[in-house]
């Protein structure tokens, strides 16, 4: 009897034992990065007023924008400033010259272009975790032999803008407290210009005292291109998403390029330069280049004396967040209508890596302040 009284105390313990050590199992199994980033890749499809609306397409000829200004004022007589189908069909473009003004004629068809992830999520740290993407479409013949006519049209899996795409990018996302997530993404088997300015970055994972009050999110399209994606925890309101233009994601040596939707019409900042309007144009807007020269306002639509590649969203229920982009190079960028009651966002710049800080405010006075948390305050004369 007391052997099996014993064997039954034993029993018991083990399986106390078991509970408990099951229970830390499940604790010390579960991601503190879980929190503020979503483990699983999310597929999105295009909505139907996407697929239809011309205006939504991505230019494929983004040098003949760039240089729109600069060109007709050296243009002979008999010079034209225009794409022709052989220039458009080479880089594995799409051409369509009955579209309204303002319409790329050359655009980048939706399965062309952007980015697949083939390595990651690798968490590096409680508040950092990296990817690997591969650029999915391959480049067309003549940029890869000097053989091979410039005119001659691209496969059906073949494009490139300029031929000197970034094979292999790194992605790493981090968080700082609950409230910003940084996201850089640069050329994973090469060095690359950064900017020679320090920044107060300490990534650090939300706690449960301080919850994270945004996450970010990798997503795909259904042609496999990844989208970044930052929301909030709370409400589910997407705040920086690039995956419906996914194939507008273009990492060239020399032109970098990223497209995010915004969920209000109501964005400000970005320069320095001159605006017609405090909050930005929408309807027809224009395309405003950034990089600082000394140069006083004098006029509309000139790059000034600043760089301050920063805006500021108000959403329709009166939070307010803030994106930051660190890059020194020629930077050019465009909002647009998108949709009934949202916006997009075009970034270009010519140089560097793209480093992208989101703050979540939720007040357009905590917005600044924790983007100054990063940069630093200005000198008091």
């Amino acid at each position: 009897m007391r052997i099996l009284a014993l064997i039954a105390v034993l029993v018991g313990l083990a399986i106390q034992l078991n509970v408990e050590v099951e229970g830390l199992a499940i604790e010390k199994s579960r991601s503190p990065m879980s929190s503020w980033q979503s483990s699983s890749i999310r597929t999105v499809e295009l909505p139907n007023f996407m697929k239809v609306d011309p205006k939504y397409r991505v230019d494929c000829n983004p040098d003949i924008d760039e240089y729109r200004s600069f060109c007709v004022l050296n243009l002979s007589k008999n010079s034209t400033l225009t794409t022709s189908d052989e220039s458009c069909t080479s880089r594995g473009c799409t051409r369509d010259t009955n579209v309204e003004s303002g319409i790329p004629t050359c655009y980048i068809p939706t399965e062309k272009g952007g980015y697949s992830v083939t390595d990651g999520p690798t968490q590096l740290s409680s508040a950092m975790t990296q990817y690997t993407l591969t650029r999915l479409s391959t480049k067309p013949a003549h940029f890869r032999s000097s053989f091979i006519n410039p005119s001659s049209a691209a496969r059906a899996t073949q494009f490139s803008m300029f031929g000197h795409d970034i094979e292999n990018l790194k992605v790493q996302v981090s968080v700082s407290g609950p409230q910003m997530i940084r996201m850089t993404i640069r050329n994973a088997d090469s060095q690359r210009y950064e900017v020679p300015v320090p920044i107060r970055w300490n990534p650090s994972a939300p706690t449960t005292s301080g919850p994270a009050k945004i996450e970010f999110e990798m997503t795909k399209t259904t042609n496999q291109q990844v989208g970044f994606r930052v929301k909030r925890t709370d409400s589910g309101s997407i705040l920086f998403d690039t995956t419906l233009f996914a194939n507008g994601f273009i990492y060239d040596d020399q032109f970098l390029q990223i497209i995010t939707t915004i969920p209000s019409r109501n964005a400000y900042g970005f320069g320095e330069n001159t605006h017609p309007s405090f909050r930005h144009e929408l309807n027809k807007s224009n395309r405003y280049g950034i990089f600082a020269r000394d140069q006083p306002p004098q006029g509309f639509n000139e790059n000034l004396y600043g760089t301050h590649p920063f805006y500021m969203v108000i959403e329709p229920n009166g939070e307010a967040f803030g994106v930051f982009i660190f890059n020194s190079n020629a930077q050019d960028y465009k909002f647009d209508e998108f949709g009934e009651d949202k916006a997009m966002f075009t970034y270009r710049t010519i140089g560097g890596i793209l480093d992208v800080f989101v703050f979540s405010g939720p007040t357009p006075e905590l917005v600044i302040r924790q983007y100054q948390s990063i940069i630093g305050n200005p000198y008091l004369p």
